[in-house]
């Protein structure tokens, strides 16, 4: 049976919790400096030494530093934290340095990969035809941290990608008529919302939206456990996209 150790016991943390033993995976420990129920409030060499492999849902400040702690106790780590992709440079370098896995992912739902593929084939069709404009509207829980999240700012990317009359992503709220060149992505933080993603795309005549819209936090937990068995004997940097082989957005 696989072995984990949880960083972070949040509500992503509980959510795997709660369903890793029927999927064959013990929580070794779980680290959080707030909750009753972890064992260790911080990161030490004792709160890992038992777990083949760790998952880290903490917070964006944090991860670079706990990947760091990781690397010097030899042990692979799954990082479920969005907002911080601009330092992954520094997480390869980790990888390489410490010869420990390292797998990232804006969002664990298989549903959500096939959403992005899904949404990149719809967006290559509007491509063709100017007269549709294309936007992203995301909705989250209040207590994100990111906004707007890491899985809309990965939609966007793929929307660039496909709509070539699309240059530019804006996330601001806009007092002002949006360019033509410009996506407007626009974020809502509500209540306990898990997450709703929708592309919509707009002409005179009508309206056509691609929604992906999460009931609850287990199809993020399985897919982060999912990540962390198949993480187990591997090094590297590696990502959704690697696991899936291909299930994700592939550019036409």
């Amino acid at each position: 049976m696989l072995k984990v150790a949880l960083i972070g016991y949040g509500r992503m943390g509980q959510a795997i919790d709660n369903i890793a033993n029927e999927h064959g995976i013990e929580i070794t420990s779980r680290i959080d400096p707030n909750h009753p129920k972890a064992q260790w409030q911080e990161l030490i060499p004792q709160a890992v030494e038992n777990a083949d492999v760790c998952i880290d849902f903490t917070e964006p400040s944090e991860v670079v530093s706990n990947m760091n702690m990781l690397g010097e106790y030899g042990k692979s780590v799954v990082v479920g934290t969005t907002g911080w992709y601009d330092l992954l440079p520094q997480a390869k370098e980790l990888s390489d340095r410490d010869n420990i896995g390292i797998f990232y992912s804006d969002n664990f739902s298989i549903g959500m990969n096939l959403f992005k593929k899904i949404s990149a084939y719809a967006a290559s069709l509007v491509n063709d035809w100017p007269s549709y404009d294309i936007a992203l509207m995301e909705h989250h829980h209040r207590k994100k941290l990111d906004s707007p999240s890491g899985t809309a700012k990965a939609i966007a990317n793929i929307l660039i990608d496909e709509v070539d009359r699309k240059k530019r992503i804006v996330t601001d709220c806009l007092q002002r008529q949006p360019h033509d060149d410009e996506l407007h992505v626009q974020s809502i933080r509500c209540g306990s919302i898990p997450g709703t993603h929708q592309v919509i795309m707009d002409s005179a005549a009508d309206t056509i939206t691609v929604t992906h819209q999460a009931r609850n936090r287990n199809d993020f937990a399985l897919g982060a456990l999912t990540a962390a068995k198949w993480l187990h004997g591997r090094t590297g940097l590696f990502n959704m996209e690697d696991m899936l082989g291909g299930v994700s957005h592939d550019r036409r």
